[in-house]
Protein backbone atom coordinates (compact mmCIF):
# COMPACT_ATOMS: atom_id res chain seq x y z
CA UNK A 1 0.00 0.00 0.00
CA UNK A 2 1.05 3.64 -0.75
CA UNK A 3 -0.04 6.65 1.51
CA UNK A 4 -1.67 9.54 -1.05
CA UNK A 5 -2.69 12.76 0.29
CA UNK A 6 -4.95 14.39 -1.86
CA UNK A 7 -4.92 18.44 -0.91
CA UNK A 8 -7.22 21.38 -2.25
CA UNK A 9 -4.33 23.13 -4.55
CA UNK A 10 -3.95 26.23 -2.04
CA UNK A 11 -2.81 23.48 0.67
CA UNK A 12 -0.08 21.85 -1.47
CA UNK A 13 2.63 24.11 -0.41
CA UNK A 14 1.52 23.86 3.13
CA UNK A 15 1.52 20.15 3.08
CA UNK A 16 4.25 19.59 1.95
CA UNK A 17 6.10 21.97 3.87
CA UNK A 18 4.89 20.21 7.06
CA UNK A 19 6.48 17.09 5.99
CA UNK A 20 9.66 18.91 5.52
CA UNK A 21 9.28 20.72 9.71
CA UNK A 22 8.59 17.71 11.24
CA UNK A 23 11.86 15.86 9.87
CA UNK A 24 14.07 19.54 11.01
CA UNK A 25 12.26 19.32 14.27
CA UNK A 26 13.97 15.99 14.81
CA UNK A 27 17.27 16.61 13.11
CA UNK A 28 17.78 20.07 12.35
CA UNK A 29 20.85 19.11 10.45
CA UNK A 30 18.77 16.32 7.87
CA UNK A 31 20.12 15.81 4.41
CA UNK A 32 17.17 16.54 2.33
CA UNK A 33 17.05 16.13 -1.32
CA UNK A 34 15.18 18.84 -3.61
CA UNK A 35 13.71 18.85 -7.61
CA UNK A 36 13.67 21.56 -9.78
CA UNK A 37 10.39 22.67 -12.03
CA UNK A 38 6.86 23.86 -11.49
CA UNK A 39 5.45 21.52 -8.75
CA UNK A 40 7.39 22.23 -5.89
CA UNK A 41 7.35 25.99 -6.16
CA UNK A 42 4.31 25.70 -3.69
CA UNK A 43 6.50 24.10 -1.27
CA UNK A 44 9.49 26.38 -1.67
CA UNK A 45 7.67 29.27 -1.33
CA UNK A 46 5.67 28.02 1.66
CA UNK A 47 9.46 27.36 3.49
CA UNK A 48 11.01 30.60 2.47
CA UNK A 49 7.20 32.29 3.98
CA UNK A 50 7.76 29.98 7.27
CA UNK A 51 11.16 31.00 8.15
CA UNK A 52 10.58 35.20 6.92
CA UNK A 53 7.99 34.72 9.82
CA UNK A 54 10.74 32.75 12.12
CA UNK A 55 8.53 29.19 11.91
CA UNK A 56 11.22 27.44 10.50
CA UNK A 57 15.31 27.06 10.41
CA UNK A 58 16.51 25.91 7.30
CA UNK A 59 20.05 27.10 7.50
CA UNK A 60 20.92 23.88 9.06
CA UNK A 61 19.47 21.45 6.55
CA UNK A 62 22.07 19.78 4.06
CA UNK A 63 20.19 20.04 0.72
CA UNK A 64 21.24 17.67 -2.38
CA UNK A 65 20.32 18.15 -5.90
CA UNK A 66 18.65 14.94 -7.79
CA UNK A 67 19.90 15.74 -11.05
CA UNK A 68 21.31 18.32 -13.60
CA UNK A 69 22.14 18.80 -17.48
CA UNK A 70 25.51 17.51 -18.47
CA UNK A 71 27.73 20.21 -19.13
CA UNK A 72 25.60 23.33 -17.10
CA UNK A 73 27.13 25.53 -15.58
CA UNK A 74 25.99 26.64 -12.32
CA UNK A 75 25.99 30.57 -13.83
CA UNK A 76 23.76 29.50 -16.95
CA UNK A 77 20.12 29.54 -16.67
CA UNK A 78 19.77 26.43 -17.29
CA UNK A 79 21.63 24.63 -14.83
CA UNK A 80 19.31 22.79 -12.20
CA UNK A 81 22.06 24.40 -9.39
CA UNK A 82 21.14 27.95 -10.83
CA UNK A 83 17.90 27.31 -10.59
CA UNK A 84 17.67 25.48 -7.14
CA UNK A 85 19.79 28.62 -6.15
CA UNK A 86 17.38 31.49 -7.15
CA UNK A 87 13.93 29.84 -5.60
CA UNK A 88 15.75 27.83 -2.76
CA UNK A 89 18.81 27.96 -1.67
CA UNK A 90 20.12 31.69 -1.81
CA UNK A 91 17.51 33.31 -0.28
CA UNK A 92 17.06 30.33 2.57
CA UNK A 93 20.90 31.50 2.95
CA UNK A 94 22.02 27.73 3.31
CA UNK A 95 25.60 27.74 3.10
CA UNK A 96 27.25 26.17 0.25
CA UNK A 97 29.23 24.06 2.00
CA UNK A 98 25.79 22.21 2.65
CA UNK A 99 25.00 21.95 -0.67
CA UNK A 100 25.62 18.79 -2.53
CA UNK A 101 25.25 19.27 -6.36
CA UNK A 102 25.08 16.52 -8.97
CA UNK A 103 28.19 16.57 -10.97
CA UNK A 104 28.00 18.63 -14.33
CA UNK A 105 31.01 18.55 -16.25
CA UNK A 106 32.11 15.97 -19.41
CA UNK A 107 35.52 15.56 -18.10
CA UNK A 108 36.11 12.73 -15.64
CA UNK A 109 32.27 12.78 -14.95
CA UNK A 110 31.78 8.83 -13.98
CA UNK A 111 34.81 9.41 -11.22
CA UNK A 112 32.58 12.55 -10.07
CA UNK A 113 29.43 10.35 -9.98
CA UNK A 114 30.93 8.07 -7.94
CA UNK A 115 32.77 11.11 -5.61
CA UNK A 116 28.66 12.24 -5.42
CA UNK A 117 27.70 8.67 -4.01
CA UNK A 118 30.34 8.60 -1.66
CA UNK A 119 29.46 12.17 -0.49
CA UNK A 120 25.88 10.99 -0.03
CA UNK A 121 26.97 8.09 1.83
CA UNK A 122 29.05 10.50 4.35
CA UNK A 123 26.42 12.74 4.94
CA UNK A 124 24.13 9.40 5.78
CA UNK A 125 22.17 9.74 2.82
CA UNK A 126 19.13 11.41 2.42
CA UNK A 127 16.65 11.26 5.33
CA UNK A 128 13.92 13.19 3.33
CA UNK A 129 13.84 13.15 -0.55
CA UNK A 130 11.05 14.93 -2.49
CA UNK A 131 11.18 13.99 -6.31
CA UNK A 132 8.66 15.21 -8.73
CA UNK A 133 6.74 12.41 -11.56
CA UNK A 134 7.41 13.17 -15.36
CA UNK A 135 4.49 12.74 -17.84
CA UNK A 136 6.46 9.57 -19.22
CA UNK A 137 6.61 8.13 -15.24
CA UNK A 138 10.75 9.30 -14.85
CA UNK A 139 11.59 11.06 -11.41
CA UNK A 140 15.04 12.97 -11.39
CA UNK A 141 15.89 11.87 -14.83
CA UNK A 142 15.80 8.14 -15.00
CA UNK A 143 13.96 7.72 -18.15
CA UNK A 144 11.73 4.55 -18.69
CA UNK A 145 13.58 1.57 -18.96
CA UNK A 146 15.80 2.98 -16.32
CA UNK A 147 17.90 0.40 -14.13
CA UNK A 148 16.40 0.31 -10.62
CA UNK A 149 19.89 -0.61 -8.99
CA UNK A 150 21.42 2.06 -10.62
CA UNK A 151 23.72 4.81 -8.85
CA UNK A 152 24.40 8.25 -10.01
CA UNK A 153 25.04 8.06 -13.79
CA UNK A 154 24.71 10.29 -17.36
CA UNK A 155 21.80 9.55 -18.75
CA UNK A 156 19.97 9.94 -22.57
CA UNK A 157 16.76 12.63 -21.95
CA UNK A 158 13.70 11.70 -23.78
CA UNK A 159 12.15 13.95 -26.25
CA UNK A 160 9.13 14.85 -23.83
CA UNK A 161 11.36 15.45 -21.20
CA UNK A 162 13.18 17.61 -23.44
CA UNK A 163 10.18 19.52 -24.41
CA UNK A 164 9.06 19.76 -20.81
CA UNK A 165 12.31 21.15 -19.36
CA UNK A 166 12.23 24.11 -22.42
CA UNK A 167 8.97 25.70 -20.96
CA UNK A 168 10.87 26.23 -17.71
CA UNK A 169 13.11 28.69 -19.26
CA UNK A 170 10.42 29.91 -22.00
CA UNK A 171 11.93 33.46 -21.67
CA UNK A 172 15.37 32.90 -22.85
CA UNK A 173 13.70 31.76 -25.99
CA UNK A 174 14.61 27.91 -25.39
CA UNK A 175 13.27 25.23 -27.58
CA UNK A 176 12.96 21.43 -26.85
CA UNK A 177 16.20 21.36 -29.34
CA UNK A 178 18.14 23.87 -27.27
CA UNK A 179 17.99 21.68 -23.82
CA UNK A 180 20.73 19.38 -23.35
CA UNK A 181 20.38 16.19 -24.90
CA UNK A 182 21.88 14.21 -21.45
CA UNK A 183 21.02 14.67 -18.50
CA UNK A 184 22.87 13.29 -14.46
CA UNK A 185 20.78 11.92 -12.13
CA UNK A 186 20.57 10.03 -9.02
CA UNK A 187 20.00 6.59 -10.07
CA UNK A 188 16.85 4.74 -8.75
CA UNK A 189 18.77 2.62 -6.25
CA UNK A 190 20.38 6.06 -5.10
CA UNK A 191 16.81 7.28 -4.38
CA UNK A 192 15.23 4.03 -2.86
CA UNK A 193 17.93 4.38 -0.10
CA UNK A 194 16.31 7.39 0.77
CA UNK A 195 14.98 7.11 4.75
CA UNK A 196 11.82 8.72 3.32
CA UNK A 197 10.23 9.90 -0.13
CA UNK A 198 7.35 12.23 -1.14
CA UNK A 199 6.47 12.22 -4.77
CA UNK A 200 5.08 15.45 -5.48
CA UNK A 201 2.53 15.57 -8.35
CA UNK A 202 0.38 18.92 -9.45
CA UNK A 203 -2.21 19.32 -12.64
CA UNK A 204 -4.70 17.00 -14.28
CA UNK A 205 -2.25 16.48 -16.95
CA UNK A 206 -0.34 14.43 -14.50
CA UNK A 207 -3.52 12.36 -13.82
CA UNK A 208 -2.85 9.86 -15.86
CA UNK A 209 0.38 9.21 -15.35
CA UNK A 210 0.01 9.30 -11.42
CA UNK A 211 -3.08 6.12 -12.15
CA UNK A 212 -0.66 4.15 -13.93
CA UNK A 213 2.34 4.58 -11.43
CA UNK A 214 0.15 3.67 -8.29
CA UNK A 215 -2.18 1.20 -10.23
CA UNK A 216 -0.18 -0.60 -13.00
CA UNK A 217 2.41 -3.10 -12.71
CA UNK A 218 5.24 -2.11 -10.93
CA UNK A 219 7.78 -2.05 -13.72
CA UNK A 220 11.34 0.06 -14.74
CA UNK A 221 9.23 1.31 -18.27
CA UNK A 222 7.47 3.89 -15.46
CA UNK A 223 9.75 4.32 -13.40
CA UNK A 224 8.16 5.58 -10.64
CA UNK A 225 6.33 3.10 -9.98
CA UNK A 226 9.27 1.14 -8.23
CA UNK A 227 8.61 3.88 -5.10
CA UNK A 228 5.41 1.05 -4.44
CA UNK A 229 8.78 -1.00 -3.12
CA UNK A 230 9.84 1.92 -1.38
CA UNK A 231 8.25 1.17 3.05
CA UNK A 232 8.38 4.77 3.47
CA UNK A 233 7.60 6.29 0.59
CA UNK A 234 3.99 8.46 -0.11
CA UNK A 235 2.57 11.06 -2.36
CA UNK A 236 1.11 14.22 -2.30
CA UNK A 237 -1.09 15.27 -5.55
CA UNK A 238 -3.74 17.49 -5.45
CA UNK A 239 -7.31 17.37 -6.48
CA UNK A 240 -6.77 17.35 -10.40
CA UNK A 241 -3.52 15.21 -10.26
CA UNK A 242 -6.12 12.53 -8.45
CA UNK A 243 -8.52 12.90 -11.09
CA UNK A 244 -8.18 9.24 -13.02
CA UNK A 245 -7.36 6.91 -9.59
CA UNK A 246 -9.67 4.25 -9.23
CA UNK A 247 -11.72 4.42 -7.02
CA UNK A 248 -11.39 8.45 -6.68
CA UNK A 249 -9.80 9.24 -3.14
CA UNK A 250 -11.55 11.19 -0.71
CA UNK A 251 -9.01 14.76 -0.22
CA UNK A 252 -6.68 14.01 2.47
CA UNK A 253 -4.78 10.96 3.09
CA UNK A 254 -6.27 7.39 1.19
CA UNK A 255 -4.54 4.67 0.78
CA UNK A 256 -4.26 3.59 -2.95
CA UNK A 257 -3.86 -0.68 -3.87
CA UNK A 258 -0.77 -1.53 -5.19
Amino acid sequence: MLPVDVVPIQDFGAKAADHLASVLRRKAEAVIGFPTGNTPLPLYQELLSRQAKGQIALGQMRAVMLDDYLGARPDQEISFRNWLDRHLFVPAGLDPRRILPIPTQPQNIAADCRDYENRLNAWGGCDLLFLGLGLNGHVGFNEPGADPDSITHVTPLSQISRQVNAAYWKHGSLSADSVPEYGVTMGLGTILRAREIILLVRGAEKAGILARTLQAEITPAIPASLLRRHARARVLCDVAAAGELKPSPPQRAQEVES
